[in-house]
């Protein structure tokens, strides 16, 4: 059997092509994989640097466990960014392959992709397995070597040359199957598609949740800026539209803040001190100078 006839420069041509691309595809992968590792290490980093410090300081149980797991999304994003970027570095690994290779190393779907391109080229001539094709080249060698005349020993090698060309040209063909399959599967496959997500619910979370801890450390300051506006003079008009500002219920709702005498805003004034400061004295966590500064303002807004 001597198969279709096949032109040497060409076919050694188009192995070394494939090798080529081979190895720039698992280059360019390596270099994502490496970028993107950098970018999740830097950029998680960074953000959490510039929120974790927005947490402090965590005066509640509450605002300690809500802490905790706004960290914990930060830390779920940072791992599967990095995970994405160990897949893409995989991609990389060394891949050996030949008629007698074993293949069982490779995942399912790899071996069989193997199978097969080296069924199809075997197949060129008469063969059910690459590794039979090339007992058959170390056959035709073995003979050539003995043969009686040049002519049989000429016909007999480029025979064996042609079958070596098509197995390097096979074992080429899968080795840029596996690194394109392991490519697109690093990029986006099923695995990948979901570490996406969790960096993007990861970062989500630990953004919402620092914000949550941080609008709770607000309270006992914005308090304390507001008094400090009020015992400065500040009209309702400067306080319209902050935090400041108390919108009118009930039968007052048409009535204007400016309307109150300001024996009423300073009645109004103590009483929301008196809340501020009981919440205060009753968290465990409190800072001590908060509380006072409070006890402070009130006392004197009561001695006017």
């Amino acid at each position: 059997m001597t198969g279709d006839p096949t032109p040497t420069a060409p076919v050694a041509a188009a192995t070394a092509a494939l090798e080529a691309a081979a190895d720039a595809l698992r280059n360019r992968v390596d270099l994502v994989g490496k970028t993107l590792a950098a970018i999740a290490t830097l950029g998680t980093g960074a953000v959490g640097l510039a929120k974790v410090s927005d947490l402090a300081p965590l005066r509640t149980g509450s605002d300690w466990a809500i802490a905790v797991v706004a960290i914990l999304f930060l830390l779920l994003a940072a791992h599967q960014a990095v995970s994405v970027a160990i897949r893409l570095l995989q991609v990389g690994d060394p891949i050996v392959l030949g008629p007698e290779a074993d293949v069982s190393v490779l995942q399912p779907v790899e071996r069989a992709d193997v199978e097969r391109v080296f069924g199809l080229s075997a197949a060129r001539f008469g063969f059910t397995s690459l590794a039979a094709l090339q007992e058959r080249e170390r056959g035709l060698r073995k003979t050539a070597a003995r043969s009686a005349t040049d002519d049989e020993r000429a016909r007999r090698t480029a025979l064996a040359d042609e079958i070596r060309l098509e197995i390097d040209y096979a074992v080429a063909r899968a080795r840029t199957t596996v690194v394109r399959r392991r490519s697109t599967e690093a990029v986006s496959g099923s695995q990948s598609r979901t570490a996406f997500f969790l960096v993007a619910v990861g970062l989500v979370g630990f953004a919402l949740f620092s914000d949550v801890v941080a609008s709770q450390d607000d309270t006992v300051a914005t308090a304390k800026a507001c008094a400090e506006a009020r015992e400065a003079g500040a009209e309702a008009a400067d306080l319209d539209g902050t935090p400041c500002s108390r919108p009118a219920d009930g039968d007052d709702a048409a009535a204007s803040e400016s309307d109150r005498s300001p024996e009423q805003v300073r009645i109004d004034l103590a009483a929301e001190l008196m809340a501020v400061l009981t919440t205060c004295l009753a968290e465990e966590d409190a800072l001590a100078d908060d509380c006072a500064e409070v006890r402070t303002t009130l006392v004197g807004l009561l001695d006017d």
